[in-house]
């Protein structure tokens, strides 16, 4: 039965968790408001779903976009003509990325030297006088493929009789596997990151989770009961077409969600499907130095002692700088998983970045600092010796003391005031 959220010590620990990896997207007041829609004792289990949860701020959009243009031009040189559809209705989440990819620095650039245009009617624009080099198909989001498939198709015979077949490009932020399987399958070039099955996948960070079958058993539990559409199919509880997908963008919750997250019916949503844009900029939580080893909320990993273990002799730049020292943590985390689960055949690139909820260009630059410390081995991904010796001195040392155990000494209010030595990125 629905609680009264219980404002203890343990409590707010626990609150505090996850908002880190919300981005700070949500007032706490709301995760409680979500939190009472479950029994008392299940609010761990909860919590423990929100911590692989992947909300995309506005900020975070125009990052992500950034990154798909740079692998886009890559893939398409340069001196070429290119037709951008966002398929779908107007008005749908496809039409919202268009303002944002048409401003970013990296599109405009390019677009000074090239012939580049954005349609909503493909049919118009394959019928007239102008030869495109590739058709480029985006939105935010790939759920199930349903949707991008249903519009190929009806567009399928003008594509072929004017020999669009080979020349057609699907870009977006987040496609889920089954979805690029589907989509692949029609020879589309995708350039996106893949999202996985949350429960079904071998290759879902759920495994990570020491009690995941409580948390399965808690989102198909409510998910039976929290009616989202008209019958016969009135109850998604593993979302749409069994989507299973934890992702959520600043102007609302795809369908392909657990209904536990957005359902509105007889249910208190953490994040609507049909939220109002929000007028405020989310705060970057990519500039929150400990997110990266937080991740790790069940190893009890300390911060500090973390910190202190990451070497830079062997790189001479300055590392006095908030985003040297965000790199940093984030490495450690990377090393740390990469010894834990190194013999899993699962523990690929694309789970690393489900994991942390980052791009594959971000991954790559934290490879990058990897190999100038030593502790990833050259034209490889794997760890080196030396990185292994790192992470078996973090385990020595978070035997000693653990930021995470509630215990006495820890809950104890300090007689002193942490002032830190930068803030928003200036000193």
């Amino acid at each position: 039965m629905p609680h009264q959220y219980k404002y203890h010590e343990n409590n707010i620990k626990l609150l505090e968790s996850v908002l880190g990896r919300l981005k700070y997207s949500v007032l706490p007041s709301y995760i409680i408001k979500w939190l009472e829609n479950f029994d008392e004792e299940e609010i761990t289990t909860a919590l423990d779903l929100l911590r692989f949860y992947e909300y995309i701020s506005p900020e975070e959009l125009l990052l992500r976009f950034d990154h798909l243009l740079k692998d886009l031009f890559k893939y398409v040189k340069t001196d070429l003509n290119l037709l951008f559809i966002p398929f779908g209705k107007i008005g749908k989440s496809s039409t919202l990325v268009t303002y944002p990819l048409t401003h970013l620095d990296r599109y405009k650039n390019k677009e000074k030297n090239n012939n580049f245009k954005f349609s909503h009617d493909l049919e118009s624009e394959l019928k007239g006088t102008q030869n495109y080099d590739y058709i480029i198909f985006i939105d935010d989001f790939v759920g199930s493929g349903k949707t991008f498939l249903d519009y190929f198709k009806l567009h399928n015979t003008i594509i072929k009789t004017h020999n669009y077949d080979h020349k057609m490009i699907l870009m977006c932020p987040i496609i889920m596997e089954k979805a690029y399987n589907c989509i692949n399958k029609r020879g589309l070039k995708i350039i996106s990151e893949i999202r996985f099955k949350f429960i079904e996948s071998k290759k879902s960070p759920l495994k990570l989770l020491p009690k995941s079958k409580e948390l399965v058993n808690l989102i198909d539990k409510y998910g039976a009961i929290i009616e989202v559409n008209r019958p016969p199919k009135q109850f998604l509880p593993r979302g749409y077409k069994n989507s299973q997908s934890l992702v959520s963008f600043y102007y609302g919750a795809p369908n392909n969600n657990f209904p536990i997250i957005w359902g509105e019916k007889n249910w208190y949503p953490l994040y609507p499907r049909y939220s109002k844009l929000k007028m405020e900029k989310a705060k970057d939580l990519k500039k929150n130095l400990s997110y990266f080893l937080n991740t790790f909320f069940h190893e009890n990993l300390k911060i500090e002692g973390g910190a202190e273990l990451i070497s830079d002799d062997k790189d001479k730049r300055k590392v006095n700088n908030i985003l040297r020292l965000k790199n940093n943590y984030f490495l450690l985390s990377l090393l740390y998983l990469k010894h834990q689960y190194k013999s899993d055949p699962n523990m690929c690139n694309q789970f690393i970045c489900n994991f942390f909820g980052v791009t594959k260009e971000e991954l790559r630059i934290i490879y990058v600092e990897g190999r100038r410390k030593g502790y990833i081995r050259k034209n490889s991904f794997d760890i080196s010796v030396e990185g292994e010796e790192l992470i078996k001195d973090l385990k020595h040392k978070r035997k000693k003391s653990s930021i995470r155990k509630i215990t006495k000494p820890n809950l104890a209010i300090k007689n002193y005031l942490f002032l830190p030595k930068t803030f928003g990125g200036s000193s």
